[in-house]
């Protein structure tokens, strides 16, 4: 975005001096360049506060940047001068408020950065000379409160950054005129209760890492009032009611992760049933939501997500899903399954590639596999060559040394027998245990025979293939 020609100043003091550039006592910022490029740099310089900024060419300017020169102060009109400035990057200062005459004069600014600042007041009408701007950036500062009529001149504005501030409550019509407004974050923040009316369809909206127990999307426009959100993310709130949240209509991704839905709902069943309305969902993370499936399996009605026809990746981790019928998550377009932190103990291969066909990536760390029938299970998804595990850090396999491929399980009360037995010395079992050994081994002999069956198998499989292809080309 920036030329690569731009000239960069770095200044000690507040009254360093160059050929080019000037920076009084007064702190006005005088710059006479011949040659002009199209912005100016002030870099890690200290410039306590601007007065007046003076060029010899204003309309050449394209892009002023003083980021971390320790501004704490912006007089009024001080950049009047540069009315063809497109970008005012003020980021990394002391700034503690934003006054209706610290941009006078900036009718064709496009991008403004007021991030990593002390910002803590915004005047109503701070942006008021502003028509133009598309970007605002003010992340990172300490804002607690913001007024309905803040962002109302805005016409065009496409992004608004409100991330790592400390609001608590946003004004429901504070965005209601932003006919253009696509991409809103006001993430890590302290906000309760976030119910905003749109003027139209927004991209994304970030409200993740909240306090939020209610929620609400409304929009104003008569020609779509129902809208429509691609990004949503609310992950990590308070979030015990997601009807509001189902209901509207979402085509991309949806996070709802480590919200309490099914902690304090009776009706949480009932709840998680809404997502089939979302048929055009492409991401869906309910992780370490509580989660879980009706306790008997009908298959009419208890798979939450059947009529998600364009649902591409799904996220059950942490939920505590002890057993899993996979026809319950039976997406015929699911490319991605996750499951890790649960406390499954199996899954069955076979229905994987009969209900979920084109599933290329499944997860599964962190759960109760014991370490004989995760080998199988793995050895049966090696056939499938379209499919892999995903490994996350595993916790178990921090915790102990037993895994498959990464991916950690539990040894049977007969394998502790036996490494028990190998460091003590001690041969003098009772007859119980031996036959426990011995069916241990037997167990272990079927495997093996079963695993060379299907190695077999998938051998035939391949020289079959071979033999078709060279038959249909008429070689044989």
């Amino acid at each position: 975005m920036l030329d690569t020609h731009a000239i960069t100043f770095v200044c000690n003091s507040s009254s360093c001096n160059s050929d080019h550039i000037k920076i009084s006592p007064t702190h006005e910022i005088t710059i006479r360049l011949d040659d002009f490029d199209d912005h100016i740099e002030f870099k890690d310089s200290v410039i306590p506060q601007i007065l007046r900024v003076v060029v010899s060419v204003p309309e050449n300017i394209n892009n002023f940047i003083a980021t971390g020169c320790a501004i704490s102060t912006i007089h009024p009109m001080a950049f009047k001068q540069l009315y063809g400035l497109y970008t005012l990057n003020l980021a990394e200062n002391h700034l503690t408020s934003i006054e209706e005459k610290h941009f006078s004069g900036l009718g064709q600014l496009r991008w403004m950065f007021l991030s990593h600042n002390k910002i803590h007041t915004i005047q109503p009408n701070a942006f008021k000379s502003l028509p133009e701007l598309e970007y605002l950036n003010l992340s990172t500062n300490s804002l607690e409160s913001l007024d309905k009529r803040i962002f109302m001149y805005l016409k065009k504005v496409e992004a608004i950054y409100l991330d790592h501030n400390q609001l608590t409550v946003l004004p429901r019509t504070i965005f209601e005129r932003n006919r253009n407004l696509r991409f809103l974050d006001v993430s890590y923040n302290q906000i309760q209760f976030l119910h905003l009316t749109f003027h139209d369809s927004i991209f994304m909206l970030n409200a993740a890492f909240n306090h939020i127990n209610s929620f609400q999307v409304d929009f104003k426009s008569s020609e779509r009032p129902d809208g429509d959100i691609s990004i949503l993310r609310l992950e990590n709130n308070r979030l015990n009611n997601i009807s509001n949240v189902t209901s509207l209509n979402l085509s991309f991704e949806l996070s709802l992760a480590n919200n309490m839905i099914a902690y304090h709902s009776p009706d949480s069943l009932d709840q998680f049933n809404l997502f089939n309305g979302m048929r055009n969902l492409w991401s869906l993370n309910i992780s370490n939501t509580g989660f879980h499936f009706a306790h008997t399996y009908n298959h009419n009605h208890d798979n939450p997500f059947g009529e998600m026809s364009e649902l591409k990746e799904l996220d059950l981790s942490y939920n505590d899903l002890r057993t899993l019928d996979l026809n319950q998550v039976r997406v015929m377009e699911l490319r991605t399954l996750q499951l890790n932190g649960n406390n499954l103990t199996e899954l069955n291969i076979a229905p994987i590639r009969r209900v979920l066909p084109n599933l290329r990536a499944l997860e599964i760390s962190d759960n109760k596999f014991n370490c004989t029938y995760l080998r199988m299970f793995m050895h049966q998804l090696n056939q499938n060559e379209r499919l892999e595990i995903n490994v996350r850090d595993d916790l178990m396999v921090r915790n102990t040394t037993h895994h498959v491929n990464g991916v950690g399980c539990i040894e049977t009360q007969m394998h502790k027998f036996q490494h028990n037995l190998s460091a003590d010395g001690d041969d003098k079992v009772n007859e119980h245990d031996m036959r426990l050994k011995a069916l241990e081994d037997r167990i272990e002999h079927l495997f093996t025979k079963l695993n060379e069956a299907l190695e077999l198998q998938h051998n035939f499989a391949k020289v079959l293939r071979n033999f078709t292809r060279t038959f249909e080309y008429g070689t044989v």
